[in-house]
């Protein structure tokens, strides 16, 4: 019987369990669908973080020219049109 390291069922944390190999492939499959979705979950979160730091930068830009020439607000009006 092959040796179960899954980390869902806890089986790597009684230092492996001896399963039969349709449950093995199961439980590595498991794994593989919440290793997904934790990757998921982790990238969405590090876009929201980028879309607040554009937003901001943005605002802040936004503020910085009103009441500049002509030439600072094209500037911002190109940086806006090819995010």
């Amino acid at each position: 019987m092959p040796t179960c390291n899954c980390e869902t069922n806890g089986c790597r944390l009684e230092g492996g369990v001896q399963l039969p190999l349709r449950t093995v492939r199961d439980h590595a499959h498991v794994d593989q669908v919440n290793r997904y979705e934790r990757a998921r979950i982790a990238s969405e979160e590090a876009l929201r973080d980028q879309e607040e730091a554009i937003a901001t930068q943005l605002a802040s830009m936004t503020l910085a020219v009103r009441g500049q020439s002509f030439a600072a607000r094209a500037r911002l009006f190109l940086f806006i049109l090819f995010l």
